[in-house]
């Protein structure tokens, strides 16, 4: 196995080029089937895979991502990073405060002042 880190460079190209900002799609092949993993503009995925994908090296060569060859104590801590991150950043459920409704002498006084 393999393990790689995938970085999408496409945000440091200059801003006359055809390809600033955009996402790269890398596909693996497998007998099965096949799927696909989008990269974000600077960001950066860690993937275990038996060889890199086609995909992956004509993106490379065009120099659109960098691909780094990782050994797999550092794969390990990677996943373990990004999933301290995922729960980190959990959006946080703000919790309404119940609305107080005037005591019943309240309404009553007002009911009579009204009248």
């Amino acid at each position: 196995m393999g393990y790689y880190k995938i970085k999408n460079m496409t945000n440091t190209l200059g801003k006359r080029d055809s390809k600033v900002n955009t996402t790269q799609n890398i596909e693996f092949k497998d007998i099965i089937g096949a799927s696909m993993i989008v990269i974000e503009p600077g960001n950066e995925i860690v993937i275990e895979a038996t060889y890199l994908p086609v995909s992956a090296q004509k993106l490379r060569a065009e120099g659109l991502i960098m691909v780094v060859e990782i050994d797999r104590n550092t794969y390990q801590k990677l996943l373990n990073d990004q999933d301290s991150r995922i729960t980190e950043n959990k959006p946080v459920i703000e919790i309404e405060p119940q609305k107080l409704t005037e005591s019943d002498d309240k309404s009553k006084k007002n009911k009579e002042k009204l009248k």
